[in-house]
């Protein structure tokens, strides 16, 4: 497996996401390392298929809780029959039954990945010292996930995060120590239309605040977050109408600007113009050659030339743009 990848983006691998990878520049690619999270709502039959747009690269892999609640336990196992064992990486928690852990393990020929939350604080070194024998730490990714973040819990999130390294056993043989979170909301309804809502990258700002730790336990802190999503799963019903709206990434903060349902006209072509002219003509865009969606937003939709797409098309632009900024935003910092 690599080691110079600077940062994990945790997707959930619906159609938006997936091209969102596709178009990434190799350059990009080349500096990331995925977290495929499966939904409940995905087909599990076109896994291996959707899979191509992320083509002999490496990947994490891991399925949502609500998956199991109307599948059995060996849905995981079933899904992950259908990655390529060459790149794969498991992903599994520390809570699981060791023999599914070790099952895990036997599949990939890239280790696996620990993904801790608060709820393993408790005895988390006598259980990550159960799989040293078993596994070796230097084939073990630790994920720290401290999932949402915000301006109320930030501070409590980074005493977690500051308190919990120290407990981790042997920290700095353990092949990769990530710290993930995530600043978006869980729901837009309350931005105003067709206004420029600024969001706080919390995510970024603590792990950046954390930094200085690297060199007191000799470890690389890798930065993850959810991208342009709240951790949590959100089920469409049928009959919702949802906004269009554009998520652009910047150096501190997510903008948001928020256009009408569809029920609406809110994908017409007017419309999309005119929040995609609001976001051009700020000095945080970066430019139609940045990314591919930051040329989807200046060259298609800026000046109306074509339609504008669905709801799927934007959450592509808005986290390809987002992954290609962080990458940048990174290594500049490194």
């Amino acid at each position: 497996m690599k080691t110079n990848f600077t940062y994990i983006p945790i997707l959930k691998w619906k159609q938006g996401e997936q091209g969102a990878l596709k178009e990434l520049e190799d350059s990009i690619k080349d500096k990331i390392v995925p977290l495929i999270e499966i939904t409940p709502d995905f087909n599990f039959s076109k896994l291996k298929d959707s899979l191509n747009n992320w083509k002999n690269r490496y990947f994490y892999f891991d399925i949502l809780p609500e998956v199991y609640e109307e599948n059995s336990g060996e849905i995981y196992f079933d899904l992950l029959s259908q990655c390529d064992p060459k790149y794969v990486i498991p992903v599994v928690f520390l809570s699981d039954n060791k023999d599914a852990i070790k099952e895990a393990n036997n599949y990939s020929k890239n280790g696996i990945a620990i993904r801790i939350t608060s709820d393993d604080l408790d005895d988390l070194d006598s259980s990550l010292m159960e799989l040293k024998d078993e596994f070796g730490y230097n084939n073990i990714d630790l994920i720290i996930d401290l999932r949402e973040i915000n301006e109320n819990n930030f501070g409590e999130k980074k005493i977690v995060a500051k308190a919990l390294l120290p407990d981790i056993p042997e920290i700095q043989s353990f092949r990769n120590i990530i710290l993930s979170s995530s600043a978006f909301p869980k729901t837009l309804s309350s931005f105003g239309k067709y206004e420029i809502h600024h969001i706080s990258r919390y995510d970024y700002q603590l792990w950046s605040s954390l930094l200085y730790l690297e060199k007191r336990y000799n470890i690389k802190l890798k930065y993850s977050d959810y991208c342009i999503n709240h951790p949590s799963f959100f089920e469409y019903i049928p009959g919702m109408s949802p906004a269009f709206n554009i998520r652009y990434s910047t150096n501190d903060s997510f903008i948001v600007i928020r256009g009408d349902s569809t029920k609406k006209g809110g994908l017409d072509v007017e419309n999309v113009v005119s929040l995609c002219q609001k976001l051009i003509n700020l000095k945080d865009f970066s430019g139609q050659d940045f990314s591919w969606g930051d040329n989807y937003i200046f060259t298609r939709c800026s000046k109306g030339i074509e339609k504008c797409g669905n709801l799927s098309t934007w959450r592509k632009v808005g986290t390809n743009h987002h992954i290609t900024f962080v990458v940048n935003q990174l290594s500049s910092l490194l």
